[in-house]
């Protein structure tokens, strides 16, 4: 029911227009939604990674998510220019897979109170967790995209997949190790 009322919603019923044709309204769905959770995730990020930062040892790691927050901060400006050329505000809908992996990092935190390299091991797992999972969001969206007869939506999107792109294995643990996390 709740679900019902939200895709009522001026953006739910903008994007369906967009689409071709009326059997396309599940995908104009799941493209509207799936830009409202990855808006509200790149959010969550930009407000929760200057804190992950804080808590490396690693200036390697550090550097690593510094960057990834600039990306994330550059990345939350193309998906508010995206709502605007569908003629919305920006809206979010909570995402509760990128909510759980960073519940997952806190749980580093606690269990590893100091800065040391079992820390920074453990960021740099959740980190690629939460890396991978934009990309994929933004990889999903980008395909919906296809079907929106908007082409500058969807490159906007193949731009933000490049740049998603460098970040995939930024955070895997051997890079971190072998100092090629910042290249």
């Amino acid at each position: 029911m709740k679900q019902e009322i939200k895709r009522k919603s001026g953006l739910f019923i903008r994007v369906r227009r967009l689409f071709d044709n009326h059997d396309t309204s599940e995908e104009a769905d799941a493209f509207t939604l799936a830009l409202k959770k990855l808006y509200w995730s790149e959010q969550f990020l930009i407000t929760n990674l200057p804190e992950v930062a804080a808590a490396a040892e690693s200036p390697a790691l550090v550097t690593d998510i510094q960057n990834y927050y600039g990306q994330t901060v550059l990345h939350v400006q193309t998906l508010k220019e995206i709502f605007y050329q569908l003629e919305e505000d920006p809206e979010e809908e909570e995402c509760e897979a990128v909510y759980g992996l960073t519940d997952e990092l806190a749980d580093w935190f606690d269990a590893f109170n100091a800065k040391s390299s079992m820390r920074d091991f453990l960021i740099v797992c959740s980190m690629q967790k939460i890396a991978d999972y934009i990309y994929c969001c933004y990889r999903c969206l980008h395909t919906l995209s296809s079907k929106i007869p908007q082409e500058d939506v969807t490159l906007r999107l193949e731009l933000i997949l490049k740049e998603q792109t460098r970040f995939r294995g930024c955070f895997l643990p051997d890079a971190i190790s072998t100092g090629r996390a910042s290249t």
